[in-house]
This record gives C-alpha cells, structure tokens and sequence, in this order.
C-alpha cells in the first residue's frame, strides 16, 4: 500500500500530555490543533514519500520516525491496516499515522537526549511485559485515543448530512423542483411545497436500508423544527401535495414558517448544497 499525504498526524494523549497541550472541544480535531508541533508533525507522510523521513533506529519493536523541529523532538508512526481500530477503519485519512512522544532536545547530554531516554523507556515497558525486548507498545493509540477519534468522526459525520440537508432544502426553496442526493447508502430527497399561506411544506423521504442514525440526522438537520413537528406521509397526501412514495421509502413532512425558511437560506449561503466548509 502507498503512502498518502493527505493523511493525518494525530498526537496521542500521551503526546499531547508531553506538549502541554489541553484537550479540545470535542468537535475540534486533534490533528488540527493549532500549535507549532502538531502542524510540524503533519509533514512527516510526505518526508517519507519523498525518502526524506529518518527513522528512529533504538526503537526496534516497530518503525517509528523523528520529528525534529527547534528544541523539541517527536517520535511518529504509521499503523497497519490490520491495527487500525474498526471504528474508524472506514475512513483512509484518519487513525493511521500518530505522533506517540514528544520531548527536550539535549543534544549536549546524551543521558538526558529525548531519543536516548525514549529508547530506554521502551526497554523498561518491555521488561515490565515480560517481553525480554523493548516494547514500543504503550506510545501507540491507547483506548482513549481510540475513542476520541470515533467521537470526532460521528461529529463530522453528523455535520456533514446536516450540510447535505439543509443545502437540499435551500435549493429546493429557490427552484420550487425536489433535490436529491445520496448519504450513507440511503437516497435522500428534499422538496419544498408552497401553501396559500407564507408557510410551505417540507417533504423528506429516504430510501436505503432503514438506519435510525442517519433518519436521526437528517430530520435533525433542520434548524427550528421539534422531533414532534414532523408528521407521517399520510398526513401529506390527506393536504393534496404531490407525493407518491415508492415501496421502501420513508417520507416525513413539516411546515416551514418564514422565519425558518430565511434561516435555512442563510446557513446555506453560496456553498454547493449547503456546505459551511470546516
């Protein structure tokens, strides 16, 4: 498999704990954190694609590589396919490469050198295991790490459909034609229908394999509208409105004020189906 290098750098809690860094929003991913070591560590993928990444050879357990930038060191890897955690093995760009340690360059004191302490490390964690070599074990993901990764990708995930949705609706609103699209093996249809009133409906359907969590985002994707406010397709077809659901499909409906017509044009704004960007 070749290297990407549009992959991802993300810094373990022990990394982030070595930097001095605080744990973010949740909805702020890790690897995009703001501060001059975890931006530096972004550029090891492309060093190694380019033959230019060095690795760090006192670590024999796995293939680990130095991240060297002013005072500071870093030790990175790559993980397999096969040590990938299953909640994010869907997603190529994330949970591959992590920065594992950081620390003081001490070029001066080979005794205090972060490499040489790092390394020395290693062997005790491999004694302690029982090993009889050293053991790089404990700098990969550990649990925690795992699940902060799948706590920012079902945030992402979320956002996305919410984008997806409300970009649908809004163009609906401004062709008055229904708008469809496709997300996580469902296809999703939007369309907007004006009453004699200011107020309009708003008909969504799926068709897919039933899935709660993408049903869940979708109807939660328009700003304004309580879970009760959306009403079954038969309500819509008793109102007169042009809707002829196919077998397997699922249609709720809502009204649409004003106010919350606006709202939706404005999250929208000029981005394709709604996309805010990141």
């Amino acid at each position: 498999m070749s290297e990407s290098t549009d992959q991802h750098v993300r810094p373990t809690k022990r990394g982030m704990d070595d930097l001095g860094i605080e744990v973010p929003e949740i909805d702020a991913p890790l690897h995009a954190i703001d501060q001059a070591d975890i931006r530096g560590v972004q550029a090891i993928p492309k060093h190694l694609e380019a033959g230019g990444a060095k690795r760090l050879v006192g670590l024999k357990d796995r293939v680990w590589f130095k991240y060297k930038f002013d005072a500071t060191r870093g030790a990175v890897t790559r993980l397999g396919e096969a040590e990938v955690a299953p909640e994010v093995a869907g997603d190529s760009a994330v949970g591959r490469w992590w920065a594992g340690a950081f620390g003081p360059r001490n070029a001066d004191s080979p005794q205090r050198d972060f490499y040489s302490q790092l390394v020395s490390e290693c062997e005790r964690h491999g004694k302690a295991l029982g090993t009889g070599r050293g053991s790089s074990e404990h700098l990969l993901p550990q649990d925690w790490d795992i699940r902060r990764l799948s706590a920012e990708l079902s945030i992402q995930w979320v956002d996305a459909i919410n984008d997806l949705v409300i970009g649908m609706i809004a163009e609906s609103l401004g062709t008055g034609k229904q708008v469809i699209a496709e997300a996580e093996d469902h296809i999703i249809t939007a369309a907007v229908r004006a009453t004699s009133k200011d107020e309009a409906y708003l008909i969504i359907s799926a068709v897919g394999v039933p899935d709660a969590r993408v049903q869940a985002a979708v109807l939660s994707s328009v700003p304004g509208i309580d879970a009760n406010d959306w009403m079954p397709d038969q309500v819509v077809q008793r109102e007169g409105l042009d809707l002829k659901p196919e077998s397997g499909e699922v249609v709720w409906s809502t009204l649409l004020s004003p106010k919350i017509q606006t709202l939706i044009l404005e999250l929208a704004g000029d981005n394709p189906l709604g996309r805010r960007g990141s």
